[in-house]
């Protein structure tokens, strides 16, 4: 409930802290399809104390029951690793489509898992989009990440798509931003 007041309240500031790379947008502030702001720096925005209060004096929680969806991943057909080839200066996409038997569908936070094979993994940006058309940025190339990650998973937390419907198709966009021959592949991925 707290966090809700504070989505519900906070205020966008640094409105132009922006930046593309190669026409594409790395971070901006996203409006997404639940009717909340969300900046990939800045959260939610500005805390407004006297918003929240005035909102919490009458807020009646509507949220329901927390519930932990669990782990869906994407395989092939036959249960396998998905195994998508990432070739060098190129755009991948995968889906996976997630429809709990919950009438609760209500998003406020998301964990995605990547089991990622590359020699130069810094290349790599990633892009998730919800069933209702948000796109958020969740990994920027050209970070600090170095060296193979082949073998391990790593988590990637995700607050943006506060307020939408969990049920259905979530695509993945991976993009290799560097046209140096070095392909990856996209062993298998999850979300929670």
């Amino acid at each position: 409930d707290v966090k809700h007041i504070i989505a519900k309240t906070s205020r966008k500031l640094d409105f132009e802290r922006s930046y593309s790379r190669n026409d594409i947008v790395q971070y901006e502030w996203e409006l997404n399809a639940a009717g909340y702001n969300h900046h990939y720096w800045y959260g939610f925005g500005a805390f407004d104390l006297d918003a929240a209060i005035n909102y919490a004096s009458s807020y009646i929680s509507t949220l329901g029951t927390f519930t932990n969806y669990g782990w869906v991943y994407s395989t092939e057909d036959d249960g396998s690793n998905l195994n998508l080839v990432i070739p060098s200066f190129s755009l991948r996409e995968d889906t996976i489509s997630y429809n709990p038997s919950s009438d609760n569908n209500f998003v406020e936070f998301i964990q995605v898992v990547i089991y990622l094979d590359k020699d130069t993994p810094r290349d790599i940006g990633l892009s998730l989009v919800s069933p209702q058309g948000t796109e958020i940025n969740i990994l920027q190339p050209f970070t600090n990440v170095s060296g193979n990650p082949n073998g391990n998973w790593f988590v990637i937390g995700v607050s943006g798509f506060y307020g939408e419907n969990i049920k259905g198709d979530w695509d993945l966009k991976i993009v290799d931003y560097t046209n140096n021959e070095d392909s990856g592949i996209l062993v298998n991925w999850g979300m929670n």
